[in-house]
């Protein structure tokens, strides 16, 4: 059972890297993506260790979830605020501000 479903997260978390390269041109679909590939380690950390009978762990998990999200938000409002888009393709190192 635990063979199948590390078969099956491992196969989600090289779909989500294939996805993240191929559709990584705004922000908003990267920032995504990668907030699910963290959700989905925490949930296959929290199955692996047979800690998911524990409600406190529960609790943690939505509330970093919650954190991880405001984060993403305020990082893609900070670079519409600043680029007047959210597309990759216009961000650079080399571009001024």
């Amino acid at each position: 059972m635990k063979l199948s479903l590390a078969v099956l997260l491992l196969s989600m978390m090289i779909m989500c890297s294939s996805s993240l390269i191929v559709n990584s041109s705004r922000c908003i679909s990267s920032l995504m993506i990668l907030e699910g590939m963290t959700l989905m380690m925490l949930v296959s950390m929290l199955y692996f260790l047979n800690m998911t009978a524990s409600m406190q762990l529960i609790v943690l998990l939505l509330c970093v979830a919650v954190m991880e999200a405001t984060i993403g938000f305020m990082i893609l409002i900070n670079i519409v605020r600043i680029s007047s888009n959210d597309m990759i393709l216009f961000m650079s190192c080399t571009s001024k501000l």
